[in-house]
């Protein structure tokens, strides 16, 4: 007895169909137009390698058109061999250039939105959620992105490709209405394996996977670490989970404009009094504005499961790829890339864990992201200039307008960023983050103390987030303008707790603090507690703990001063040994 087919959710595989067999049809038609329409191509006879070598094309260049997965095109009859959506698309903008620039806005947005739907199969969630996709509509807008780009090309080569886009439009009506039963299972079947073995799905499926599983362990946003109780598993900073606390942000563009935290990455500028949406974002602010946080939002947001968006088009990227400046060990793209998508470099290339992954691969993997929707988030550009500088100089070399980037930095190290964006011609627009205003500043507090005090009632919670409330808008407004600020807003309410739990009394340490200086230093203090509570040795003096905090505190701002995020080896050595000197275990210190 045969065993019963059983097809893909909902229809997906309508939509894999028209997307893969039809949308390849129309390219692969286009191109070999194009391509015949050529010079210097005597009527398409002449072999792609021929045609480039004869415009001048070195080996090099060659190899970066065609990657591993098209290496064979180059000596093959493009008028006989088929390739895909992506290998279409990369010819027209890339070899075909003298037709490509004279094509309509309409033609050439249209070949970019076909690509990016052929991408979008590979995305991770995207199959379950096509089983509420609504086929008849986006087959539709389809047939519309074909239409644009047959007409546009028409106008340029002077070919009629009125016949195809009939078939086409026939055989987009006859896939919505056949049954998968009738459908042949062996060539869908065929054409999904092609599809799963190219390059642009491996790295777009399993790149999501690792990135995915990376973000989730940066959901915790806790500014302080030492504030963990011993027992990790029942801390309750612990659960300060960015989708719990993130409160939107003050958002301004160059205008004082201010701009919905949900509609960043659809922001525009003006440019020759068109508005455009600008290819990177720089995003300036105080210590503690709440830069970083936005930005694990920004890579929640783009990792969620849900059905709604939290940041408007962010799930249209293919890649969000997070680089924290701090942690650049001069480091290029090509070598940060490698150890960030770790796994997904070596499924593709196929080697054992200790094995070296072929320098081919690694260059392919980087002229594949040029065809993918990318998304780079540069935190903290101002805590590593220099590490920070050379990355962002490869990513505008190496994949120029093909990605979009966000970089975040406190506002005087604006002028090297600007500098580096201006001397690299790229386009982009200055965002100003202005931390909380009071509205804001009401509804973090009491995000704040529904996950802090969530053991407690509700009544309780909210009490407690009323009286800390009054007290800032009381004696807590001597701090002004810092308590717009998330981060000492956030440190404020964590003694203000602290204090809570101890006593019952958050005014209490509070009365103390009246300017930014006994605010750190109460933190300080905090400091102080949380480290003796955590250490095994109870019997440790205060004094030794202060020693060795003000000795830690020393070294930072030494290695601050030389630009230096890391600790040396002989950074290691030093505190080592300052820990036997008091007595202290070094292991529980570092």
């Amino acid at each position: 007895m045969a065993e019963a087919r059983v097809p893909p959710p909902g229809s997906f595989w309508k939509w894999q169909l028209c997307v893969l067999v039809e949308g390849q049809n129309v390219m692969v038609t286009v191109i070999r137009e194009v391509f015949k329409s050529l010079k210097s191509t005597n009527n398409g006879t002449v072999t792609l390698k021929e045609y480039l070598h004869n415009k001048g094309w070195k080996k090099d260049d060659m190899e970066q058109l065609c990657t591993k997965d098209w290496q064979h095109l180059l000596k093959e009859d493009l008028m006989t061999t088929n390739f895909d959506i992506t290998f279409a698309s990369k010819l027209l903008t890339k070899a075909f250039t003298n037709v490509y620039d004279k094509l309509s806005e309409n033609c050439q947005r249209g070949i970019r939105d076909l690509k990016s739907k052929r991408n979008k199969l590979s995305h991770r969630f995207f199959e379950e959620h096509s089983k509420s996709l609504n086929i008849e509509n986006e087959v539709s807008n389809l047939l519309t992105v074909f239409m644009n780009i047959c007409r546009g090309v028409e106008e340029v080569i002077n070919v009629d490709f009125s016949d195809l886009v009939r078939n086409t439009e026939r055989n987009l009506q006859d896939i919505l209405k056949a049954s998968y039963e009738s459908c042949n299972e062996y060539q869908y079947m065929q054409k999904v394996k092609d599809f799963k073995d190219s390059l642009p799905h491996k790295l777009i499926s399993k790149g999501q996977k690792e990135l995915i599983d990376y973000y989730s362990r940066l959901r915790v946003v806790n500014p302080c670490s030492w504030m963990l109780d011993r027992d990790f598993a029942k801390s309750s900073v612990k659960s300060y989970y960015i989708e719990k606390i993130y409160t939107p942000l003050k958002i301004e563009d160059y205008r004082d404009y201010e701009i919905d935290a949900k509609e960043l990455m659809r922001t525009e500028k003006i440019v020759h009094g068109r508005s455009v949406i600008p290819v990177a974002l720089l995003l300036h602010g105080l210590a503690g504005c709440g830069k970083t946080s936005l930005c694990r939002y920004i890579l929640h947001s783009w990792s969620d499961t849900g059905d709604m968006e939290n940041i408007e088009g962010i799930r249209e990227f293919d890649l969000v790829i997070l680089v924290e400046a701090r942690s650049l060990r001069e480091k290029r793209l090509k070598e940060f890339l490698s150890d960030i998508l770790s796994s997904t470099y070596r499924e593709i290339s196929d080697v054992k864990v200790n094995a070296l992954i072929d320098v081919s691969v690694e260059n392919d993997i980087i002229d594949t992201l040029c065809d993918l929707s990318v998304l780079f988030i540069i935190d903290g550009f101002d805590e590593n200039c220099k590490e920070a500088t050379d990355i962002l100089e490869d990513i505008i070399t190496k994949l120029g307008s093909h990605s979009r980037i966000i970089i975040t930095t406190r506002p005087e190290f604006l002028s090297k960023v600007d500098s580096c964006l201006k001397y690299k011609k790229f386009d982009y627009l200055m965002v100003k983050i202005c931390g909380f205003d009071d509205g804001r500043r009401k509804e973090f507090t009491d995000k704040v103390f529904n996950v802090a005090l969530k053991e407690k009632p509700d009544h309780q919670r909210r009490k407690e987030s009323e009286r800390f409330l009054k007290y800032i808008h009381g004696r807590g407004r001597i701090l002004g303008e810092h308590l717009r600020l998330p981060l000492t807003l956030a440190l404020l309410i964590y003694l203000w707790i602290d204090k809570v739990k101890d006593s019952g009394l958050g005014e209490q340490v509070l009365s103390e603090v009246t300017n930014c200086t006994t605010l750190y230093f109460q933190l300080f203090k905090l400091c102080q507690k949380k480290l003796k509570q955590r250490m095994k040795n109870k019997d440790i003096k205060d004094e030794k703990i202060e020693e060795f905090l003000l000795f830690i505190g020393e070294k930072a701002l030494k290695n601050l001063r030389f630009a230096q995020v890391y600790l040396t080896e002989e950074d290691k050595m030093q505190i080592e040994s300052k820990c036997e000197q008091l007595g202290i275990d070094k292991i529980e210190m570092i």
